[in-house]
C-alpha cells in the first residue's frame, strides 16, 4: 500500500460523527464526505491516496485493508448504521473534499471541455454524470445549488470513484462563471428540447456542455448565454424525452469523437 496514505485516525470520535457526515452542512463544516465501497476505494487509492483520512471497516473486511493506517474496525451492527445501505459494501472511507468544490472560483486552468447542469435534483444523476465526464475525459463540472449535492451518499455512490477525476464547483454563481469561461473563448452549448444546430457542430476546441432537468429544461438566463442549441433527435411518439444523464452521455461522446 502506498505510504502516503498511512495516516493516524483518531478511534475515540462517536459513531454519531460519522453518521452526522451523512449531511449536507456538516460535510461542508467539516470539509470531508464518505465514500464506500471497494471498487471506488481503489479508484481513489490508486490516483488520489492523500485525500484519504480514515477507513471504517466490517469486521469481516479487517484483515483485508489491515495495511492501511488509520483503520478503525467496526461490528456488522455499527458498520450499518453509519452506512445506512441496505447491503454495505465492508469499507467506508473519509475523505477531504475537493479544494473550492462549493465556490465559483474557476481553476487557473479550467481545460478545454467542461459541464453544466442546472436544476438536477436527482443525486443519481448528478453523480452518473460525473462518472461519465471524467469517461469522455472532460476536465470539470459547474453545477448550481439547486443541483443535488455531488457529495451526497447517492451521488458519490453513483460516481464510482470519479468525484477527483475533475474539478467540480456547486454555486449560486453559475452565470457569472460561463460569462467568464465564454470571454475566455468557450463556446457555449445548450441541450434545448427545442434546439436547431446539428449535433455536427458540437464538436469544438473549447466548449461548455449546459444540460437543464428533465421536468424544466435549461433556464431562460442560461439559454441566453448558449451560441449553440442542440437536440438529440429521437422518436417522440414513442417517448417524450431521455433522461438527462442518457442525453449528457450521447452529447459527452459526440463532443469527445
Amino acid at each position: 500500500m502506498d505510504s502516503k496514505i498511512q495516516r493516524r485516525c483518531n478511534p475515540l470520535k462517536p459513531l454519531q460523527w460519522y453518521r452526522d457526515i451523512r449531511l449536507s452542512k456538516e460535510r461542508r463544516e467539516q470539509g470531508i464526505f464518505l465514500l464506500e465501497g471497494p471498487r471506488a476505494l481503489s479508484l481513489i487509492t490508486e490516483h488520489n491516496p492523500e485525500v484519504i483520512l480514515e477507513l471504517l471497516v466490517d469486521e469481516t473486511n479487517a484483515e483485508k485493508y489491515s495495511s492501511f493506517g488509520m483503520v478503525r474496525i467496526l461490528t456488522d451492527k455499527q458498520f450499518l448504521s453509519i452506512s445506512g445501505n441496505k447491503t454495505p459494501q465492508g469499507v467506508l472511507a473519509v475523505l477531504k473534499l475537493p479544494d473550492n468544490c462549493y465556490t465559483s472560483i474557476l481553476p487557473a486552468t479550467p481545460g478545454q471541455r467542461i459541464l453544466m447542469l442546472d436544476s438536477i435534483q436527482d443525486p443519481g444523476n448528478i453523480g452518473t454524470l460525473i462518472r461519465t465526464a471524467a469517461a469522455f475525459d472532460f476536465d470539470g463540472i459547474i453545477m448550481n445549488d439547486t443541483c443535488a449535492d455531488p457529495f451526497s451518499q447517492k451521488a458519490v455512490q453513483a460516481s464510482a470513484g470519479t468525484l477527483f477525476s475533475l474539478w467540480i464547483r456547486r454555486t449560486n454563481e453559475c452565470i457569472s462563471m460561463i460569462a467568464e469561461l465564454k470571454k475566455n473563448g468557450f463556446i457555449i452549448i445548450a441541450a434545448d428540447i427545442e434546439g436547431c444546430d446539428e449535433m455536427s457542430h458540437i464538436k469544438q476546441d473549447k466548449s461548455l456542455l449546459m444540460l437543464g432537468s428533465e421536468g424544466k429544461g435549461l433556464s431562460r438566463e442560461f439559454l441566453l448565454y448558449s451560441d449553440l442549441k442542440i437536440t438529440i433527435p429521437f422518436n417522440r411518439k414513442s417517448a417524450e424525452s431521455l433522461n438527462v444523464a442518457v442525453a449528457g452521455a450521447i452529447c459527452m461522446y459526440c463532443m469527445k469523437n
